[in-house]
């Protein structure tokens, strides 16, 4: 399987070879194309597509990764992925695999998370993407955890109809450690929540906090906090007719004979 490993930490980050590596030794081709910097909440933006003419990419090689399989690129994941499957690194990949994220990318702010924008570009080439995020911890990040489940998500991701997301979010334990995975929606708030201050001279400042005690039970960001994986089904804007489609037609309609 033809498989572009992207990311929103950038070329350089141990969770994108990582990745790369454990999907190159299963088997698959693998291509990387990551951004050359740091682009975290980039979420599915582009870049500046409609006023830059070119732009510009290196050769970054991957201890494990065959010569030619990896760049860095001057933009954020999702134009990563949207240059790959246009064939811009050679044939278009089948399968697009973000991650691993040095963080979480749970509840309703994956919306904003470069990790799951690259994986929902890639829905619009009706590519299914795989996005994973691993918890980070206070002295060993286990990479090789969220690596390995990110190994077994793709065996069953390949399974389904073209244009599955799937999101999948790792506690920071060890391999050999047993670990449950558990289906679960997104939750209303993420891990961590932000407050704005307005100090009245043009400045915002952010300040954040943990929203554990907010969370509903059940959701990604319960079952992490219980200590198991979650497994999330990210729906992309399909553009189906649906009832509630229908709802919003007839509804117009009526307003506009009123």
């Amino acid at each position: 399987m033809r498989l572009l490993i992207t990311n929103d930490d950038g070329i350089e980050s141990e969770g994108l070879h990582w990745l790369a590596r454990s999907f190159h030794r299963d088997g698959h081709h693998v291509q990387v194309v990551a951004p050359a910097h740091e682009q975290s909440g980039a979420a599915a933006a582009l870049g500046d597509v409609m006023g830059e003419e070119a732009f510009d990419y290196a050769s970054r090689p991957i201890d494990g990764l065959p010569e030619g399989r990896s760049f860095a690129l001057e933009g954020p994941p999702a134009l990563c992925t949207w240059t790959a499957c246009l064939g811009a690194f050679g044939p278009p990949p089948d399968c697009i695999v973000s991650g691993i994220n040095a963080g979480l990318n749970c509840g309703r702010s994956v919306y904003h998370s470069g990790t799951v924008g690259a994986v929902l570009t890639g829905a619009n080439f009706d590519r299914s993407g795989l996005a994973v995020s691993l918890a980070l911890g206070d002295q060993t990040t286990h990479w090789e955890t969220a690596a390995r489940l990110a190994v077994r998500a793709l065996s069953w991701l390949k399974l389904e109809p073209a244009g599955t997301l799937l999101n999948v979010n790792v506690p920071n334990v060890s391999p050999e450690e047993r670990l449950s995975v558990r289906a679960a929606p997104l939750a209303s708030y993420p891990t961590v929540r932000t407050r704005l201050h307005n100090d009245g001279a043009g400045r915002l400042e952010v300040e954040r906090y943990s929203s554990r005690d907010e969370v509903a039970p059940d959701s990604d960001a319960a079952v992490l906090f219980a200590g198991d994986a979650s497994v999330t089904l990210i729906e992309r804007l399909s553009g189906h007719v649906n009832s509630r489609a229908l709802s919003a037609a007839a509804f117009l309609t009526d307003s506009r004979s009123g």
